[in-house]
């Protein structure tokens, strides 16, 4: 059984297969597939266990771009996520995709809290770019020439 929850990722065609052995092992699959106008390939699992957190972590460890986000469960709530150069970030959000940074009784904020969610923003900027999509615009970035990195 376990927790399930809503779960969108985002990624690079070329990642598509990856992504998909990785978080559904052939046990499943994603329920839609959808290539999105800026060029990258939205997955979606209406019944994702616990998000399929251990499974992105190590989709992460792989090198491979992506980023996503998943609805709330018995156990956890709403959260981003974003993983680049063998990276994972996952951060509390709304319900409406906003990262969430916690308030101490006292009306401070929680800076661990914030040192996160600005970890995930720049990881977020950092993969957008490595999947060759500008991260103010959303646009797919004019592919750079033959042998020269996209710009970052």
């Amino acid at each position: 059984m376990g927790d399930r929850t809503f779960l969108w990722i985002e990624c690079r065609p070329e990642d598509v297969e990856k992504v998909s052995d990785a978080l559904w092992d052939g046990t499943s699959q994603a329920d839609e597939v959808e290539e999105q106008p800026n060029g990258l390939v939205r997955l979606e699992d209406f019944d994702a266990n616990y998000g399929l957190a251990c499974e992105r972590e190590s989709l992460a460890k792989g090198g491979v771009p992506f980023v996503g986000g998943h609805g709330s469960g018995c156990e956890y709530g709403d959260a981003l996520f974003a993983a680049v150069d063998g990276e994972h970030h996952d951060v509390p959000s709304t319900i409406d995709g906003v990262p969430v940074v916690g308030v101490l009784p006292d009306g401070s904020v929680c800076e661990g809290d914030l040192k996160a969610v600005r970890a995930y923003l720049d990881a977020y900027n950092r993969a957008l770019r490595a999947m060759g999509v500008d991260p103010d615009t959303h646009e797919r970035l004019t592919p750079a020439p033959a042998g020269e990195a996209v710009p970052a």
